[in-house]
């Protein structure tokens, strides 16, 4: 299973990042573990500074940015 987090400081493009992946497993039959992290100190434990970002098993793999779905 892939462990997913979704971090921001409660801004609305958080919604949107986490509305894209989430169609994105789903679509692509995906088991994933889709947690979210708002407020500023559970995401500054992750090592990320520009939100929204986005982890994948721990990794940071976007961040400041929504992604695109192709991607």
């Amino acid at each position: 299973m892939i462990n997913i987090r979704v971090l921001s400081q409660g801004c609305k493009r958080r919604s949107d990042l986490e509305k894209l992946y989430v169609n994105v497993t789903a679509e692509n039959n995906i088991t994933a573990d889709l947690q979210k992290f708002n407020g500023i100190k559970k995401v500054n434990n992750t090592g990320t500074i520009i939100t929204p970002a986005l982890t994948i098993n721990n990794i940071v793999t976007l961040s400041g940015k929504l992604g695109e779905k192709d991607r």
